[in-house]
């Protein structure tokens, strides 16, 4: 079976971590290694995960170097065929690497795997079932809000969140990885835009199921981080979108 690389970026999640990582230790598909990107964390996580989850790889960075940066470094380190990205504020239900890795195994065009994301905390709605792109440029969570059981059809859609995702390594030989400019936020969106222009499908999974809080390491006041999201929605737009359709939607 092929090896799996599952990569948990972390900034200050010590109050999450016991669910994230317990969760990945159920696994019913077991051919992986977790690495833990820290992002030069304050809060004891590193001395928790040393000391409760000792079989997770560490990768402790020196200074708080955004998402995107962090993940390239656990993508960099990482021996898997296969690349998972999950969040910290998740919680993966025991079958959630086992239905990416088959998804992967049986439709060989796809390039990523888009997962179930559901409501940490109201189970029966969507948080996210991978990402949209509209003709006008924008980009979009599919079915946040919206009933679980509107989702549970397999089909090949935009891009998958990198929340709860899973990458070939390919990708990332052919496209590179994801663009460091971005910080945090729409970096995902951006690396499914430049996935899709190389030929790369994205498969939606809904048998991949992860519960995610959202956004929970990250101060919701930040005035930082309100312009970056701002802004990376524009540069996603300008940097990917063809030129044809950003004069004939985008500039209407």
């Amino acid at each position: 079976r092929s090896f799996i690389s599952v990569i948990v970026p972390n900034y200050n999640g010590k109050k999450f971590l016991e669910t994230c990582l317990h969760a990945l230790s159920k696994q019913t598909y077991t051919n992986f290694e977790t690495l833990l990107v820290d992002d030069a964390s304050t809060d004891g996580s590193l001395s928790f995960v040393q000391a409760y989850y000792p079989a997770t790889r560490i990768i402790a960075l020196k200074k708080n170097v955004g998402f995107a940066s962090a993940v390239n470094e656990g993508i960099r380190q990482a021996k898997g065929q296969y690349l998972a990205l999950l969040n910290n504020d998740t919680e993966a239900d025991e079958h959630w690497l086992r239905e990416l890795h088959h998804a992967l195994e049986g439709h060989r065009k796809a390039g990523f795997c888009a997962s179930l994301m559901i409501n940490y905390t109201n189970r029966s709605r969507v948080d996210c079932a991978g990402i949209g792109f509209s003709s006008w440029g924008r980009a979009y969570k599919r079915g946040e809000g919206e009933a679980v059981d509107h989702y549970q059809q397999p089909s090949f859609i935009f891009g998958a969140s990198a929340g709860a995702a899973l990458y070939r390594r390919t990708l990332f030989e052919r496209i590179g990885l994801f663009d460091e400019d971005f910080w945090a936020f729409f970096e995902d969106v951006d690396l499914s835009f430049r996935a899709q222009l190389a030929g790369f499908q994205c498969l939606y999974v809904p048998t991949a199921v992860v519960y995610h809080i959202g956004t929970a390491s990250h101060s919701k006041t930040s005035t930082k981080l309100r312009y970056t999201g701002y802004r990376n929605k524009q540069w996603v737009i300008f940097k990917n979108y063809p030129a044809y359709y950003l004069f004939k939607y985008y500039f209407k």
